[in-house]
């Protein structure tokens, strides 16, 4: 699957929003892709932090 086919996909699920589905689309794919993958990435970053914050208090 392509970027753009992703961003496609992505918007209609990661967009509940309705106010940020009409901002999103008003920018171009390539913003759009770039959004969704930083978007990725704080998720991934939040997920991290949250083990890591579980581990501390099975380890004390």
């Amino acid at each position: 699957m392509t970027d753009l086919s992703n961003a496609r996909n992505s918007r209609s699920v990661v967009t509940g929003d309705p106010q940020l589905k009409k901002l999103m689309t008003s920018y171009g794919v390539d913003q759009q892709v770039k959004y969704l993958h930083l978007q990725a990435e704080v998720e991934s970053l939040w997920q991290q932090q949250q083990l890591l914050k579980q581990q501390r208090l099975v380890l004390h």
